[in-house]
């Protein structure tokens, strides 16, 4: 998940793409649009370009999926999962938000 931590985020997806095990990445954009809000384009959304650069360049392979608004972590989380599980069917997955860069350690013991 990733919205406003460009920093973190391209340390994120390099610790990602150094993992060394074969793995599918989705990456969940939102967006500080409140519901409330007009909805604007995700090419609008500040923050936006610069993290789907960051992706294009370091995981190209990925699968990017791009919120209108912002809504809470919670709720993001659980739309998140139900588009994993449900859309995707997988029955595992490794969940990272923007600002936590995992470690060798973290993928050995994950």
């Amino acid at each position: 998940m990733a919205y406003n931590r460009s920093a973190y985020f391209k340390r994120c997806l390099e610790a990602v793409a150094s993992s060394g095990s074969p793995h599918d990445v989705h990456i969940f954009i939102d967006s500080p649009v409140k519901l409330k809000q007009r909805i604007i384009p995700a090419s609008e959304v500040p923050g936006y370009l610069e993290v789907r650069k960051l992706a294009d360049n370091i995981l190209p392979d990925a699968t990017l999926h791009c919120s209108v608004a912002n809504v809470a972590p919670s709720p993001v989380s659980i739309a998140m999962k139900a588009c994993l599980f449900d859309v995707y069917g997988y029955d595992r997955c490794i969940h990272l938000v923007d600002d936590f860069v995992p470690t060798k350690s973290f993928w050995s013991t994950s």
